[in-house]
């Protein structure tokens, strides 16, 4: 099958339409986990913020230099 618009063309063996099919099953998952993991971290933020009473826009920051693993330079900066 070609579209005519951008001249892309499925293959036509059923072994890689299925590898195709299966490629886009698991992008479609990992879309669903990242949009699950952006939900906990909107949860997080929300915890620290009303339980620890960390200002909210502190805590993407330190989050970020915790990920980073790059604490000394944050504090060279500071």
């Amino acid at each position: 099958m070609i579209d005519q618009s951008t001249g892309f063309s499925l293959p036509s063996n059923p072994a890689e339409l299925r590898k195709i099919r299966n490629i886009f099953f698991e992008m479609s998952g990992l879309k669903q986990t990242i949009k699950d993991r952006q939900q906990d971290y909107k949860d997080f933020v929300e915890t620290l913020s009303t339980e620890y009473d960390i200002p909210k826009k502190l805590i993407p920051k330190v989050a970020k230099i915790f990920a980073e693993h790059n604490y000394e330079d944050y504090i060279a900066e500071v």
